[in-house]
């Protein structure tokens, strides 16, 4: 009997690292993140196809402007500490371009964690 297994994957969201003082509060900073968390899940679960093991925490600093839109994102990270697939930086990055929040009366910048860690699943028949 053949067993197959199956890989899933955790995508853990905690709340910002730092944001500076403005009309977002960090409720509704996780409320729009959390928004898009398959699209983050799916950067990370095709990275598992060419890379099982794949793990590791992302820093994304992103920048909110006045009017609700993302003008930048990017992995902040020291050299040493950078997760280690840039395909899934590339696409979880993306992904928080395209977020949208309220106005706000000033651009506000934001750190945010996401921690992937993949999970083997039960064996199928």
């Amino acid at each position: 009997m053949r067993h197959r297994w199956c890989l899933a994957a955790a995508l853990l969201l905690a709340a910002p690292l730092a944001a500076q003082a403005s009309s977002l509060d960090k409720t509704l900073v996780l409320r729009v993140i959390k928004e898009k968390q398959a699209e983050y899940q799916k950067c990370y679960t095709e990275a598992l196809s060419w890379n099982p093991q794949l793990k590791g925490r992302l820093l994304i600093r992103f920048t909110v402007e006045s009017d609700g839109e993302v003008s930048s994102a990017s992995e902040q990270a020291a050299a040493g500490e950078r997760f280690p697939d840039e395909v899934v930086v590339m696409c979880v990055t993306e992904q928080f371009r395209q977020l949208r929040f309220p106005p706000s009366p000033q651009a506000v910048h934001i750190v945010y964690p996401l921690v992937f860690v993949p999970k083997t699943a039960k064996p199928q028949p």
